[in-house]
């Protein structure tokens, strides 16, 4: 899959179990990072901005709760600073997808096509500047009589439905 770097801005990070995180990326902004360096992707945002935290502790604790589970005071009052850290956390989400630059998935599916086109033309390209160098030499070392051509052979193609269940 190919993304072009217009599309990078409208990448998302979701990360849960945050809680333990202190609500960040923890080690995965950092192997994110490097994987991102590595692959030549440096210009994809990895911010703040982009990057969204929640944490399930606090559904966890309402679904115990809704079976009976007690808890002491101190777990309620975690449960609910995890909650509403996730809750800011997914109104901050919904306000960075409305604020998105809607992308054109024309402009993808051309630079996809064009990428494709020239990944099928390199290797008649390729076969055309060999000829041409063969002819060359054959030129130089005085058989101009000689000529090396391409001859295309047309291989008709089938697929067999018998084997393919």
């Amino acid at each position: 899959m190919y993304l072009t770097p217009i599309f990078y801005n409208n990448i998302i990070f979701c990360f849960t179990n945050a809680r333990s995180t202190f609500f960040a990326p923890g080690n995965t902004g950092s192997l994110l990072r490097e994987m991102f360096k590595q692959e030549h992707l440096k210009d994809i945002p990895f911010e703040k901005k982009n990057t969204f935290c929640f944490d399930s502790e606090s559904f966890r604790y309402l679904a115990a709760k809704k079976c009976g589970v007690e808890f002491d005071e101190f777990v309620k009052q975690e449960s609910i600073n995890s909650w509403t850290t996730s809750v800011t956390e997914s109104v901050r989400l919904l306000h960075f997808i409305l604020n998105l630059k809607p992308y054109n998935l024309n402009e993808w599916q051309s630079i996809r096509k064009t990428s494709l086109e020239i990944s099928i033309l390199a290797r008649p390209l390729m076969e055309t500047l060999r000829l041409i160098l063969y002819n060359w030499k054959l030129h130089e070392v005085g058989l101009t009589d000689k000529e090396i051509t391409i001859n295309t052979v047309h291989v008709i193609t089938k697929i067999c439905s018998n084997c393919a269940k």
